[in-house]
């Protein structure tokens, strides 16, 4: 019987007509972490790595040397699709990495996303969180781009609903949630 149950299930998946699948737009890029950023390796190794296993560019971690990793990736036709940053909200105010930003205005035109990490505690978290988010997506606006906080265990930020009490209370057009 069983073997009748199986053979039916070939029949009818053999004569089921094949139907393409609507074709995909959404680029796949790989995250730093996988393509050597932690054996310090030159940004011109990894945008080559990128470029022979087949992704369409990278997410780069941290605000610095973002024109040298955009010209590492554009010579080999590749993307910059995100930089990964934080923001802490303990402390007398709310931070972020002094780099940003630079950074953000030497992204213009590029349409990087920026990933959005939120840490810290405070008693009044919501609010620093909702005024650091302000600040860094304004000037991600001025330059073109969008923010995705980052949700990430052990964080101000861990989980995707703290992510998106947070992106109501910022309320702007250019901010939103990453998945991972």
């Amino acid at each position: 019987m069983r073997f009748r149950s199986v053979l039916l299930t070939a029949v009818f998946w053999m004569g089921t007509p094949l139907v393409a699948a609507p074709r995909l737009n959404n680029p796949f890029f790989a995250f730093d972490n996988g393509t050597g950023r932690d054996q310090h390796l030159p940004l011109e190794v990894q945008a080559e790595l990128v470029k022979r296993t087949g992704y369409a560019g990278i997410g780069f971690s941290g605000a610095e040397h973002v024109p040298e990793m955009l010209r590492a990736l554009e010579d080999r036709g590749l993307r910059l699709f995100s930089i990964y940053v934080g923001a802490r909200i303990d402390g007398e105010k709310p931070t972020y990495d002094p780099g940003l930003p630079e950074a953000i205005r030497q992204l213009k035109g590029h349409g990087t996303v920026i990933w959005l990490t939120v840490s810290g505690s405070a008693p009044d978290g919501d609010a620093r969180a909702t005024a650091v988010v302000r600040e860094i997506a304004g000037m991600a606006a001025a330059s073109g781009l969008r923010v995705a906080l980052y949700p990430h265990i052990g964080l101000f930020v861990g989980r995707i609903e703290d992510a998106l009490r947070v992106v109501r209370n910022v309320y702007r057009p250019n901010v939103g949630v990453s998945f991972n």
